[in-house]
């Protein structure tokens, strides 16, 4: 199944340093070919993400045609990317987390200097 999510409440960046990043714990793994050929949609799975500023716009760069795709991982401490990198945007203090995904399941997206388990 397809669907969409807004992550609350908003993460706050005013404290974010150059190496702060969002992270995603998904699992987005794609399923085994089908015995006569072919896939079914567990052969498409994936996660979209992207940034909204406080009043509920998308952050120029940071809409979902620019994400990085996360396909055919399961991982728990998946790092979100846009144009392959992981910079957030500057002078938003507040953001909202959208995600869109199709036969994949979020765990949870966090905020952080680096993968910290347990926090």
């Amino acid at each position: 199944a397809n669907g969409r999510v807004e992550v609350q409440p908003s993460f706050d960046l005013s404290k974010a340093t150059s190496s702060t990043k969002l992270w995603i714990n998904a699992n987005a793994k794609w399923g085994p070919k089908l015995p006569q050929g072919g896939c079914d949609e567990t052969c498409a799975a994936y996660v979209l993400v992207e940034l909204l500023d406080v009043h509920g716009n998308v952050i120029d760069g940071f809409d979902h045609s620019h994400f990085n795709p996360i396909m055919d991982q399961d991982g728990i401490n998946l790092p979100l990317k846009w144009n392959n990198s992981t910079k957030l945007p500057v002078g938003n203090n507040g953001i909202t987390v959208k995600i869109w995904f199709r036969a994949a399941k979020i765990y949870a997206v966090y905020l952080g200097e680096h993968f910290q388990p347990g926090h």
